[in-house]
């Protein structure tokens, strides 16, 4: 097994079942390409999808302590207005790299794909906070 030219490592690992997809924060230029290579190893059962039934990580069964309850998982927001990563709602929000006057700042990029209230995406393309 080689990488290709022009692939990743990340994008082979995807492609052989043996990574998934993690989106820390914001999704990346990539993720499109991603998430297509690990659907299509999922399907072909390819890697840890056909070996474990894509179970990435074994549970440590070593331990003698008491089970103890999950922690409750991080609520996240809801209302987004379109946004990634998310803008809840409130003042308005400028580009950081522009000369809006806030009071709220974000660095770039932010994906729009609602309305794009706080006109973060100047040229439409579906991304604002590009410079």
């Amino acid at each position: 097994m080689t990488i290709r030219e022009q692939q990743t490592l990340n994008g082979f690992q995807l492609t052989r079942g043996w990574a998934t997809v993690y989106v820390f924060r914001k999704p990346f230029a990539r993720i499109s390409a991603f998430r297509t290579a690990q659907r299509r190893a999922r399907r072909a059962d390819r890697g840890v999808w056909g070996l474990c039934g894509g179970r990435f990580h074994r549970p440590d069964n070593t331990s003698t302590d008491a089970p103890t309850e999950p922690a409750p998982a991080p609520t996240e927001p809801t209302d987004c207005q379109g946004y990634s990563p998310c803008l809840p709602p409130g003042p308005d929000v400028d580009c950081a790299s522009g000369s809006g006057d806030g009071p709220r700042y974000v660095n770039g990029p932010v994906y729009a794909t609602g309305s794009d209230p706080y006109g973060l995406d100047s040229d439409g393309d579906g991304v604002g906070c590009e410079s």
